[in-house]
């Protein structure tokens, strides 16, 4: 039973120490940012998010005002009248066999 409860001490000695390991990495890390690494995280991919958003609006606002069109739609513009111009260009004839 001895055994045991030396096995238990020595897990709450090691939870113990990773916990204040964990305390001081996430304190110094606020510190340092002003805030903890995951909140600096948070941040940047909000920004991120706001800039996207942001130009999907503008993108939307400039497509329904019909100023212009995304590259996008652009690009499948001119790849629609490439395969117009395939289908209306007459093709060649192969020569038929001669039959002797």
């Amino acid at each position: 039973m001895e055994a045991v409860a030396a096995l238990s001490l020595a897990a709450n000695l090691v939870q113990f120490v990773d916990f204040g390991l964990d305390l001081f990495s996430r304190a110094s890390a606020i510190k340092r940012h002003g805030a903890s690494d995951h909140h600096v995280d948070l941040e940047v991919i909000t920004v991120d998010l706001r800039l996207v958003t942001e130009r999907l609006r503008e993108g939307i606002r400039r497509h329904d005002e019909g100023i212009c069109l995304t590259q996008i739609d652009q690009v499948m513009q001119q790849d629609a009248i490439v395969e117009d111009a395939k289908l209306t260009l007459p093709r060649p004839s192969t020569p038929s066999p001669q039959v002797l």
